[in-house]
Parts: structure tokens; C-alpha cells; sequence
């Protein structure tokens, strides 16, 4: 899904990004993408704390949590 970042937490034990996407019906449903460690995330694939700013505009790509809750 493609969205806007509303916020980057590079957190232990798992980091996390939220971005707004915009449904099919018009509204704005933030959606939760857990991540992995901020250790692993920099040394694989370069990111630091500024590497997402809010407003930036993603495409974020996982499986959704079994009850479907974003």
C-alpha cells in the first residue's frame, strides 16, 4: 500500500512505521508496519532515524495480522 509517513520509530525490539493511506471509500486509515531491530535495519539496509520523515510518501509491502486490523 502506498501512503504517507506519519511516523518512524526506530525502536527495540521492533521498530516501527506508520503511514496514512487513503481507503476506497475516501478515509484515512493509518496503517502499522512492524520492522525489525534498528541494528539490523542499519546494517542492512542503511537506515537511521532520519532516514523517513513525516509527510514522505511510501509504499509499504508485508502480510497483514490475521485479525485484518491495519
Amino acid at each position: 500500500m502506498t501512503g504517507t509517513v506519519v511516523e518512524f520509530q526506530l525502536v527495540n525490539p521492533h521498530s516501527l512505521l506508520i503511514i496514512a493511506v487513503e481507503d476506497a471509500d475516501g478515509n484515512v486509515v493509518e496503517w502499522h508496519g512492524e520492522l525489525g531491530s534498528p541494528r539490523s535495519l542499519n546494517t542492512t539496509w542503511g537506515w537511521r532515524r532520519d532516514t523517513f520523515h513525516a509527510g514522505d510518501r511510501v509504499t509499504m509491502s508485508g502480510r497483514a495480522v490475521k485479525s485484518g486490523a491495519p
